[in-house]
């Protein structure tokens, strides 16, 4: 008999609360109220983290089609859920659920002691690649060559970015050539020798296609060739410049080291090295697999710049910066091109290759 009371208390407690969520969403069609957040942070249980330096990856259960790479909008949160996360108090206009929104992604976790390795010639007969491959994590930028170069760079990569460029590169070299030309079986060698790491895009999608060449480029990599290459990009596009006090655009590898910042706990940076002569005035290759002229202070970037906030950074314990030999070798042939296994230099597409007359 004790049971029939509280059952139909809870039955009013019910119907109390329907009530209120009506009048709640009536109320809001009728002011106009804004029913969407911003996720400036993205959460999973208890956890938050920024979205500004989130990589999100797309799970392995979603298709290449599938992978729209939308940016920056507001999530429409509707109005039923906006009057019981007020009633519930789980109101929050500026975090977003990843289980609840974002499940298709999944992200970085954290980890100990990471690498990023940048394409300085000063990484060429270096005989780091044992010392990288000791790394927890391994970050790469600009889809370099690796095969042939292990002794000095390593093999071991868990993250490649792409920034623009190299973006435009990949994309022409897939779209408009074919199996069996000589750029487009490279560039498909290179992504397939990424294994089941992440290729990350940080910047915007919206200039120039660039969505449309990222969604072009994944489906043949992933589609046509079936590479287990996993897929990332930034939910808000990454721009470091804007909170460092930079006057030009970041580059690639900036980018890196400001994503990683997030989840590495200590960064180590190898292949750093803005200048075309050693320390002892012997002269570097700009890229290590290839020498191509570039002016490192140009109207996009100022790697000079660049160099010197890495300098001041390592002087206050916040990165790790190797610019010398990691070992010793005598039995290797110190000849550029000597191995044949190597990629051909081919000039990457660099805007500023030069100074213009």
């Amino acid at each position: 008999m004790n049971g029939e009371p509280r059952m139909r208390q809870l039955k009013r407690i019910r119907q109390l609360f329907v009530l209120c969520v009506i009048m709640i969403a009536v109320y809001v069609v009728t002011f106009g109220i804004d029913t969407a957040i911003d996720c400036y942070q993205f959460c999973q249980g208890k956890t938050c983290f920024s979205s500004r330096l989130t990589i999100l990856v797309y799970r392995d259960n979603v298709s290449p089609k599938e992978m729209d790479f939308l940016q920056n909008f507001r999530l429409n949160v509707g109005y039923y859920k906006y009057a019981t996360d007020h009633l519930s108090g789980r109101y929050d206009p500026e975090s977003c659920s990843m289980e609840e929104y974002f499940s298709q992604f999944t992200t970085i976790p954290a980890y100990n002691n990471c690498a990023i390795v940048g394409n300085s010639g000063i990484l060429l007969h270096s005989n780091c690649g044992n010392e990288i491959n000791s790394y927890d994590y391994v970050i790469r930028v600009n889809l370099p060559a690796i095969q042939g170069y292990e002794e000095d760079v390593g093999f071991k990569t868990n993250l490649t970015l792409l920034n623009f460029e190299t973006l435009v590169y990949l994309h022409s070299n897939l779209t408009q050539k074919e199996l069996g030309d000589e750029f487009h079986d490279m560039y498909v060698k290179r992504v397939l020798f990424l294994n089941d790491s992440v290729l990350w895009y940080g910047k915007s999608m919206g200039p120039r296609e660039t969505r449309k060449r990222l969604q072009q480029s994944v489906e043949i990599l992933k589609g046509t060739y079936k590479l287990p290459v996993r897929i990332g990009f930034n939910w808000r596009p990454l721009h470091p410049e804007k909170f460092v006090g930079m006057k030009r655009l970041a580059t690639s590898g900036f980018m890196a080291y400001y994503a990683a910042k997030s989840f590495c706990s200590h960064v180590t940076l190898y292949g750093f090295y803005p200048s075309s002569k050693d320390a002892r005035g012997f002269h570097l290759p700009h890229h290590y697999y290839e020498d191509v002229p570039y002016e490192y202070s140009n109207p996009i970037h100022d790697l000079l710049w660049e160099f010197q906030k890495y300098r001041e950074y390592a002087s206050e314990g916040k990165l790790h910066l190797v610019t010398e030999k990691c070992a010793d070798s005598t039995d290797r042939d110190e000849t550029r091109w000597a191995n044949q296994d190597r990629e051909k230099p081919i000039g990457d597409l660099i805007w500023f290759k030069q100074r213009k007359p």
